[in-house]
């Protein structure tokens, strides 16, 4: 991996850090200019909602549990990661995660599943 002189960060980390926050960014203004239909914007920036507040409550509870120095001891396991296994793991469940949140947000942004979905959700009530 291409990583910066003497840091071993990679060269492209905050760049897709912060194309990430301009996403949602976008999308939350999106979601919140028209009415609340389960758009995909609406669907993009609920999941990201969702998984910043996971993340915040795990690092949050960790930091409870022992401090400060347990929190860098995690981050430092997990930017370290020897196993290659846990790495094809990791990749592997973030992959099909990625390609399963593509095709639900790409269903919920066709009205005509949206009413057959919601339709079968009334009917079961």
């Amino acid at each position: 991996m291409a990583t910066k002189e003497g840091r071993g960060e990679p060269w492209w980390g905050w760049r897709l850090l912060a194309g990430c926050f301009l996403m949602a960014a976008l999308a939350g203004y999106n979601a919140f200019s028209e009415p609340w239909d389960w758009t995909a914007d609406q669907c993009f920036f609920v999941f990201f909602v969702l998984m910043v507040t996971a993340v915040s409550v795990h690092y949050y509870y960790i930091l409870m549990r022992g401090g400060l120095p347990a929190v860098k001891a995690k981050w430092a396991a997990v930017k370290a990661m020897p196993d290659p296994e846990a790495q094809r793991t990791r990749k592997g469940w973030a992959f099909w995660l990625g390609v399963i949140c593509v095709v639900i947000f790409a269903l919920l942004s066709d009205s005509d599943i949206r009413q057959f979905l919601w339709s079968k959700l009334h009917q079961l009530n």
